[in-house]
């Protein structure tokens, strides 16, 4: 968006007002049915800080479709989210 702002000749300054920290939480997939990714921030934090699997049996849903494009990019292709 800065860049995009920028090319149109705005003066812009970018100040980070949020940090991303992810705890490493180990999770035993098998005892969930279901599991529900609120965000690709989520599926990052899931995949690769806590280094978790997901079991075969396990629903996977996701709150819109860049969180549904991102566990796709971990192997997870049956996702179900809201169109």
């Amino acid at each position: 968006m800065a860049t995009k702002l920028s090319n149109m000749g705005y003066e812009v300054a970018s100040i980070p007002c949020l940090e991303i920290v992810y705890l490493p939480k180990q999770l035993n997939s098998t005892e969930y049915q279901i599991i529900i990714f609120v965000s690709v921030n989520a599926v990052d934090g899931f995949f690769l800080a806590s280094k978790n699997q997901l079991s075969n049996n396990t629903l996977v849903m996701a709150v819109g479709e860049q969180t549904s494009a991102r566990l796709n990019q971990f192997g997870i292709e049956k996702v179900i989210y809201p169109y």
